[in-house]
């Protein structure tokens, strides 16, 4: 039976793209924003107790800060392995910083190019996406293929959930995809799509 193919193209990329991929860190970063937040505020609350600890003289005060400081800690412990837990679900295995971003996608993806040629397949079932070396291919709702899909300035970009390569991330022009507008309606309904402003 013919699969209805709802968009198709081919395109060259840009080494001009490393901005956009700084943008695919952002989405990752607001995914677990709520356990980031609980992670600072207990390391920024723990010396504070600390100091109310040792100048309160009644012993029974200095038993609640302890006490209070051990929460925190868990707070910290539980917070900073459910960071790490999202991440790994998203396909990120490492934190890195921008240089090593620009070093793996100028030796790894472009491979000393200024440019790279790509295509996109997206049809009723699932996408099928070739950049340089890095292909993809899966169903819109396969989580385990797919981690994280979103649109930022016209660029469309999907990173994949499980990879060789931890840092991966395809980008699609939507100026350069006919039928983008079908495309991603489609999209949207992915388990792996995020929704607004990054």
């Amino acid at each position: 039976m013919p699969v209805n193919v709802i968009s198709q193209t081919r395109f060259t990329l840009q080494r001009t793209m490393l901005a956009q991929r700084d943008a695919s860190d952002a989405v990752l970063q607001s995914k677990t924003g709520m356990w980031r937040k609980i992670r600072l505020a207990s390391i920024a609350a723990v010396p504070l107790l600390a100091l109310v600890a040792a100048t309160l003289q009644n012993g029974l005060g200095a038993q609640i800060c302890f006490g209070l400081m051990l929460l925190l800690g868990v707070l910290f412990y539980a917070s900073h392995w459910n960071i790490k837990q999202r991440m790994y679900e998203m396909g990120v295995r490492r934190t890195v910083s921008r240089q090593s971003v620009i070093q793996m996608v100028q030796q790894h993806i472009f491979k000393g190019q200024p440019q790279l040629a790509c295509a996109a397949t997206f049809d009723e079932h699932g996408l099928q996406l070739q950049q340089g070396d890095l292909h993809l291919a899966a169903a819109y709702d396969d989580a385990s293929r797919i981690g994280v899909i979103f649109e930022r300035q016209g660029m469309l970009q999907i990173r994949p959930a499980a990879h060789p390569m931890p840092d991966a991330v395809f980008f699609i022009p939507l100026q350069q995809l006919p039928n983008a507008q079908a495309v991603m309606l489609r999209l949207q309904r992915s388990p792996g799509f995020v929704a607004g402003p990054v």
